[in-house]
């Protein structure tokens, strides 16, 4: 097949458009998902989840009483300690969050899935909020004791990947 510059390019460009929406509909239509509410997912102001059925529970899944704990007020501290421009960023993005979950078939495990989509760059997105929030020590500290492993498992383009992240199950000790 003797294909030339303009021919590959629209070819590459409708097996990626196919691509994304073939990925699209199966993280949208998949019928094992159970969206959560927001208010299941979405911790108030002391921290605890808005969820009646969760009572004593906070975002991070773990219990009022280990949530009162000096390790968990390390965690409220460095949170604290982000910026107010990270701050409005992440809160901007709340409403574009969705939380899913699927029961494992035979085991007593979830899978919980957490995703967003992100509108294209243009000049009302301002990168500092991001690289603030990333670079945050705080942020840090908190995130690498939570996550057993990530992987990016297919990078689309140069703002689009696709991870695979393995939060561990208990709570950490420091």
């Amino acid at each position: 097949m003797d294909l030339n510059h303009d021919s590959a390019t629209e070819r590459y460009t409708e097996t990626l458009t196919s691509a994304l929406t073939y990925f699209s509909s199966l993280a949208q239509s998949s019928s094992g998902w159970k969206r959560l509410s927001s208010a299941s997912v979405r911790p108030n102001k002391n921290g605890s989840s808005g969820s009646p059925g969760s009572a004593g529970r906070n975002g991070t899944g773990v219990t009022s009483s280990a949530a009162s704990s000096p390790v968990a007020g390390r965690h409220n501290d460095d949170l604290n300690a982000v910026s107010s421009a990270a701050s409005a960023a992440i809160e901007s993005l709340l409403p574009a969050i969705t939380v899913a979950k699927k029961s494992v078939p035979g085991k007593s495990a979830e899978i919980v899935r957490a995703s967003i989509v992100l509108p294209g760059l243009n000049e009302q997105t301002d990168l500092e909020d991001w690289r603030a929030v990333l670079e945050c020590p705080g942020a840090r500290k908190i995130w690498d004791p939570m996550v057993e492993s990530s992987n990016v498992l297919m990078t689309l383009d140069d703002s689009t990947c696709i991870t695979k992240t393995i939060f561990k199950t208990t709570w950490h000790a420091r």
